[in-house]
């Protein structure tokens, strides 16, 4: 059989898009919670925000709609074996690295006692590597779906994904409104698992069919969320009216699920050429999301903590670039290949 034409190539976008998209937000950050809610580098910040905040859903949607399933034929064992110590080892490395980092930008702020504790705990330095213990999580249980869903009808499969994203939304707002968080590393993964079986049922899905106008929902839901947090955290305060950017807010799940559908059901003509650099590209994004902070940290202590619309688009773009280009370059090693898979 023919790999490459069983291959889905707008899976291979979305995770460029992706993971576009989340150097977009972190790019953006330092002026969404440094500057004062209203002035113009805070609405630039916001509405770039507004527009990247599907990329961690879409990720996890693309994971369900490549693993659940794909792999029946393999043992728990061999599906863990395979899969796991691609997360473990890239993990481990780069947290370490973050955190010599963090002895330079952050003045020994965090200890190493601190370090291995916050990684325990599933919430370590730095932040968005909670992804991998999302990860990790839907990988350990996928097994075990594979295993349930080849015994349920579409119907089922259904009711489970709209019972899994009920929860998911349930699960949040109570940990929102308590003060003991009720995420840890063991149970990180729990709410997304509800955009992992999205993934699998719309990417397997033969009546669902799309055209421009989930573009369209898709960036009229983005305005949505950009003006209501605005007018929330003018009135209320940032934290507030940053809740519109949390994963399990209603309006930010149509949103992902939108621009998934949209673009998992265009139809592009592409050339081999094409085809193959969508690929090697595709193939970085997860090695450019472990790293890319890492520049981008580097790069505002070299130029200052600087509140410029301009700087931050320098930052993207540098950042972005640099990200490729050294992850592109460690792929070629094998040692180094072992922490940029």
């Amino acid at each position: 059989m023919n790999k490459d034409s069983d291959r889905n190539y707008n899976l291979d976008l979305l995770r460029i898009l992706a993971c576009l998209a989340v150097i977009a937000i972190h790019s953006t950050d330092h002026l969404l919670y440094g500057q004062p809610v209203g002035n113009n580098s805070w609405i630039f910040a916001n509405v770039v925000q507004s527009f990247s905040r599907w990329a961690v859903p879409v990720f996890v949607m693309i994971s369900g709609a490549l693993m659940i399933n794909s792999e029946q034929s393999k043992s728990a064992i061999d599906f863990y074996t395979k899969r796991i110590k691609k997360i473990i080892i890239p993990l481990l490395f780069w947290s370490f690295t973050y955190w010599l980092l963090g002895l330079w930008t952050l003045d020994g702020q965090i200890d190493f006692a601190m370090f291995l504790k916050s990684l325990a705990e599933g919430n370590p330095y730095p932040w968005h590597f909670y992804f991998l213990f999302v990860i990790l999580g839907l990988y350990l249980v996928t097994p075990l779906i594979n295993q349930l869903f080849v015994r349920l009808s579409r119907r089922d499969i259904l009711i489970a994904t709209l019972v899994s994203v009920a929860s998911a939304i349930t699960w949040e707002t109570v940990n929102v409104f308590t003060t003991a968080s009720i995420n840890n590393a063991v149970t990180l993964f729990m709410p997304y698992l509800s955009y992992y079986l999205l993934g699998y049922y719309i990417s397997t899905s033969k009546t669902i069919d799309t055209g421009k106008r989930l573009f369209w929902g898709f960036a009229g839901l983005s305005v949505v969320i950009a003006v209501v947090s605005t007018i929330i955290s003018a009135s209320f305060g940032l934290l507030d009216g940053l809740q519109l950017f949390n994963y399990f807010n209603p309006i930010l799940i149509l949103s992902s699920v939108c621009i998934f559908v949209a673009m998992l059901k265009s139809s592009f003509i592409l050339s081999k050429k094409i085809k193959s650099l969508i690929q090697e590209v595709a193939s970085l994004t997860f090695g450019v999301y472990l790293i890319h902070l890492l520049l981008i940290k580097i790069i505002l202590e070299i130029f200052g903590h600087n509140y410029s619309i301009l700087l931050s688009v320098g930052i993207f773009v540098l950042s972005t670039i640099c990200s490729f280009v050294v992850i592109r370059i460690m792929r070629t090693n094998p040692v180094l290949r072992m922490v940029a898979p």
